[in-house]
């Protein structure tokens, strides 16, 4: 799931983890928590320097690093859910048996270079029609998406990655990292005005205290968002992999939309 600062990520991503299933893997989390561990002194401080000047200048985190945190949450999650599944089997008696997951590839290409880069320049004019005022059933080319990308079979451990890849090399180090870890299915892509998410964040900096929530910090994630995101929402774009949610709506009429996709894959 990609969006702006303030356009309702964790909030919709929790959401979807308590109903459908899913591992909410926030890449931002996963850079606020190792800070904090590094504070607790509970893991190796190498990367607190870079990681604490990144977040507080509005910056990307280095790809390295933000990759081996996901990851490591991940492999822990995974972990977790089979070690309950083991537990499970022996209240029971009944052994789960896995589906066999055929191999699929989360994209038409296997090496990120720049033909994909130029192939993604210059969407813009096919962003408006993913946009939408009403319900997000009404746009045909969202029900179409969904069609192409319909799941034929269930995935055993699913994740939603909140706020991840931001530019593209995020998105080369997430091919070479985890391209063959995970499949990637569909990119939810939260489109909201400028105003209404710094105000979001504002509200959200005086309630839980962000130190990247002032709005020093929040033009240069904007700059960030708009430089770095955009161009990968095209490449989702291409590959016929995105779905727009119109993030300018309350919450309750959001996770409405995001609903219908979830039950609609």
């Amino acid at each position: 799931m990609l969006g702006g600062p303030g356009s309702g990520k964790g909030t919709q991503c929790k959401l979807i983890q308590d109903k459908f299933d899913f591992v909410h893997i926030s890449a931002g989390d996963c850079l606020r928590e190792y800070l904090i561990k590094c504070e607790k002194g509970e893991v190796d401080t190498k990367h607190q320097a870079v990681v604490e000047d990144c977040i507080n200048n509005g910056k990307i985190v280095p790809v390295q690093i933000t990759l081996e945190l996901m990851k490591i949450k991940m492999e822990n999650e995974i972990e977790k859910r089979k070690k309950q599944e083991k537990e499970e089997e022996a209240k029971t008696g009944e052994a789960t048996n896995p589906q066999e997951q055929a191999e699929k590839k989360s994209f038409s290409f296997d090496v990120f270079d720049d033909t994909i880069k130029l192939k993604n320049d210059n969407l813009d004019h096919y962003h408006e029609k993913l946009r939408y005022q009403n319900g997000i059933h009404e746009n045909k080319e969202v029900v179409e998406i969904l069609k192409k990308n319909k799941f034929e079979q269930k995935a055993k451990y699913k994740f939603i990655i909140d706020g991840f890849p931001r530019n593209y090399d995020n998105f080369d180090g997430w091919m070479s990292v985890i391209g063959n870890y995970a499949y990637v299915h569909l990119c939810l892509f939260l489109y909201c005005d400028e105003d209404t998410m710094i105000k979001r964040c504002m509200n959200r900096g005086l309630m839980c205290g962000r130190v990247d929530d002032n709005m020093d910090t929040l033009r240069k994630r904007f700059e960030t968002h708009k430089n770095g995101c955009m161009p990968i929402i095209n490449i989702f774009l291409n590959e016929n992999k995105c779905i727009f949610i119109n993030a300018n709506k309350n919450i309750e009429e959001v996770w409405n939309d995001i609903q219908y996709v979830f039950t609609n894959m």
